[in-house]
């Protein structure tokens, strides 16, 4: 299947367009999950086993280290250069179906002009005109959202803040409904997969991923690049990990420190 990725015309700084265009094309690799410390590879189990068939092997792991390249996804091999002109994929080879399953993640290229226009990609310069999988992938949305929507109905307010926490880092627990609920529709516009994955997930992790935001936006756990530490103790790589620690039995001690400091 052939993928065409366009350009979206605006007005630069030196004022020419098309062919008298002479900026440069953008450079794009993979972009990694602040939270998760995962690469946004767009790809998942079916994919990587299609293109092991397909006798495409590489290292498709997702985990991101901070002093060190990935040999895959920080490679010249998978590398994009975004023209100023039409750009065409061919997703029956390998390379370039990995390349446009990282791009329908990317913020800098559109899922399509209408997604542009209505503001979803405000830093887009790229465009995907339409295709299969994005179709696909919006339907996938939009059946999505129809689920969340199911969880939120059975949601009590203290889940809605927890799981807004988790999502924007902002502690609306003190607000009026009406705020939360502006909020969630806003969360929901701009990612319902991620607001029904927190829905679904299990109340216990749910508590601790909130209890480590609200941690950290307090000072009272400090993250960095590498790792979320309380004093000098790493308790994870990411938001996930840390919750993980603080939800294990041998660690209620320093769970229990923790959220006096965070209610004082």
């Amino acid at each position: 299947m052939i993928i065409e990725i366009k350009p979206i015309d605006r007005e630069k700084w030196h004022g020419y367009k098309k062919e008298n265009d002479f900026s440069r094309p953008i450079k794009i690799f993979p972009t990694v999950d602040p939270d998760t410390r995962k690469y946004n590879t767009g790809l998942d189990e079916k994919d990587i086993a299609k293109l092991k068939e397909m006798g495409f092997e590489r290292d498709f792991s997702n985990e991101w280290k901070r002093y060190s390249n990935h040999p895959f996804w920080d490679s010249t091999e998978v590398k994009v250069k975004l023209p100023k002109h039409t750009l065409r994929l061919n997703t029956d080879f390998p390379l370039d179906f990995v390349k446009y399953k990282y791009i329908l993640e990317h913020p800098i290229v559109a899922n399509s002009r209408a997604d542009y226009e209505e503001g979803k990609y405000p830093n887009a310069t790229h465009y995907i005109v339409n295709s299969p999988a994005v179709m696909k992938k919006k339907a996938s949305l939009v059946e999505a959202k129809k689920k969340a929507y199911a969880l939120l109905e059975e949601a009590d307010r203290d889940k809605k803040v927890r799981m807004l926490m988790i999502l924007t880092g902002r502690d609306l627990f003190k607000k009026p409904d009406n705020v939360i609920e502006v909020e969630i529709d806003n969360a929901l516009q701009a990612n319902p997969k991620a607001v029904l994955k927190l829905l679904s997930q299990d109340e216990g992790l749910l508590e601790a991923k909130y209890l480590v935001k609200k941690a950290i936006k307090k000072g009272v756990l400090r993250q960095n690049a590498i790792n979320i530490k309380y004093m000098d103790l790493s308790i994870g790589g990411s938001i996930d990990d840390a919750a993980l620690f603080l939800t294990q039995q041998e660690n209620q001690d320093l769970r229990d420190k923790i959220e006096e400091q965070v209610t004082v």
